[in-house]
């Protein structure tokens, strides 16, 4: 924290009850509760200059959701003008854009404007935060919802720094790059590169795909989304709700197969490899498309272009291991070198290991950035962490999923965090919670252990795991089950300290 923030934090004017870090989904949907709940003395910290988070970041070409319109949306908030059954990030944010209006999230959100620091200071029972603009503020809960996919990942490979041609990662999409007849790379073959590569492939001369592993894929059976049924929508919108139930469970049943439901586990790897087999002529190729490992190990991915893209004669799969790049070409560990135009990075996101992050310090100057990077990230429930009283995360350690809408998650969340809001309010000015330590490492432990025997310890290496080999994304049920953990704020698992009379209303 600044000299000036500690010298004045007893008598900072600028003063909040809720604090939010992020206007992504997360960001929105708190701010949207805290306003439902008659509480207005919030502000939302948004470093962009607009509103979105990954949907406002990822602008690559082919950029779409891989959950259905109708589910990957607020529930309060059915859209029925979706124009698709996986609309596209535009629409996406144009989605986000509508509901911050409709609730006048404007006027809460500060733009360009990151938390440097924060700070809690244990006698008073508030967070004092220090901004990108050396102003400090007095806010009593904290809610950080950055999401996981914060950090674009570029692999270490020597010589990066060297090559003269168009170079980004698909997070940083650089609009004014023409790729037309040029020589294009693209390292990665996940979630983004499986969208990229079927739209960039039409317009390169050739496309070099280095894969490090395969990925398992299946069907999209995707549609566009008629007149007639935005109508049905519109005028009758249990119609909607009824699909997004079905959808919902749906995606829980195909779930069960992460979770032991070993028939379906079969048979969707058989789905998998029968796409696979029929998309793909080239027997080389289609055998170097083949995963080595077994199916949801890695996020799967939907898609009816990606497989068929290999077929194309300027499209080249290689899965020899980079050694080095220059100036303009690409060294292999085989001794092939490639000459290209433009390096496209689609490889990801630092997730599971704690590079960057808010410096936040806690009880006792405990700090959170130090313990996580120690010992691996963890929190009750996924949203609170013992040792730092009022402070909430959406999206936590292991509250991920790898089956359906993490809006689910948010949501029940956000839902939780406004019972933690409300006990907090009944113990005055000074009073804050803390998670009890016993109760966040019985939580966390259960959750290690039902790890152990799920397909993400099956042995491949994913953006779940940490540099010690520890999930810390991954919530090892379904979305149902983690509903009925936070449905209800269970104040034995916390501590209340400072309790006084309540007396101040924000």
């Amino acid at each position: 924290m600044s000299k000036h923030c500690l010298k004045q934090h007893n008598s900072i004017m600028i003063d909040y009850q809720v604090g939010i870090v992020g206007s992504g989904f997360s960001g929105i949907i708190a701010g949207i509760n805290l306003l439902n709940s008659s509480r207005n003395s919030f502000v939302i910290f948004e470093k962009a200059k607009e509103i979105g988070g990954v949907w406002r970041d990822n602008i690559y070409p082919g950029c779409a959701c891989d959950i259905r319109s109708n589910l990957y949306s607020i529930k309060s908030e059915p859209n029925p003008n979706w124009s698709a059954s996986y609309p596209s990030q535009h629409e996406v944010l144009q989605y986000l854009n509508n509901i911050t209006g409709k609730y006048n999230l404007y006027d809460h959100i500060q733009f360009e404007t990151w938390i440097v620091e924060m700070k809690f200071i244990e006698s008073e029972g508030y967070w004092v935060i220090t901004d990108n603009k050396n102003r400090c503020f007095k806010i009593k809960l904290m809610i950080l919802a950055t999401g996981p996919f914060r950090l674009p990942y570029i692999p270490k490979i020597p010589g990066i720094e060297s090559f003269k041609g168009a170079c980004f990662h698909s997070a940083s999409w650089d609009i004014t790059s023409d790729l037309s007849e040029l020589n294009v790379a693209i390292i990665g073959t996940g979630a983004s590169a499986a969208q990229i590569i079927p739209h960039i492939a039409q317009s390169v001369a050739k496309l070099f795909v280095f894969q490090r592993s395969a990925t398992w894929v299946l069907p999209r059976w995707g549609s566009k989304n008629s007149n007639f049924i935005k109508r049905v929508y519109k005028t009758l919108p249990f119609i909607q709700k009824l699909y997004r139930e079905v959808n919902y469970w749906f995606l829980e049943f195909i779930g069960s197969s992460f979770h032991g439901n070993n028939i379906l586990h079969k048979i969707l790897t058989r789905v998998a490899l029968k796409k696979l087999y029929r998309s793909v002529n080239n027997p080389v190729t289609r055998a170097k498309l083949m995963p080595q490992y077994p199916f949801g190990c890695k996020r799967v991915i939907l898609s009816d272009d990606f497989y068929p893209t290999f077929n194309k004669p300027n499209v080249k799969l290689i899965t020899d291991t980079i050694s080095k790049i220059t100036k303009n070409k690409i060294f292999t560990d085989k001794g092939e070198n490639i000459q290209v135009d433009a390096i496209i990075y689609a490889t990801g996101f630092t997730v599971a290991d704690i590079e960057e992050y808010i410096h936040i310090v806690g009880r006792n100057k405990r700090v959170l950035v130090d313990e996580w990077r120690k010992n691996g990230a963890e929190a009750y429930l996924g949203i609170n962490v013992s040792g730092y009283p009022n402070l909430c995360f959406l999206l936590g350690p292991n509250s991920g999923l790898s089956h359906s809408s993490a809006l689910h998650i948010i949501e029940s969340q956000a839902t939780y965090i406004l019972q933690y809001l409300a006990t907090l309010e009944k113990n005055g000015d000074k009073g804050f919670l803390d998670v009890e330590p016993e109760s966040q490492k019985e939580y966390n432990l259960k959750i290690l252990g039902k790890l152990k025997n799920k397909i993400w310890s099956s042995g491949c290496n994913s953006w779940f795991i940490n540099k010690d080999q520890k999930n810390i994304v991954i919530y090892p049920g379904l979305t149902f089950q983690y509903r009925k953990i936070v449905k209800k704020f269970n104040l034995d698992n916390y501590l209340i300290l400072n309790k006084e009379s309540p007396r101040l209303k924000f």
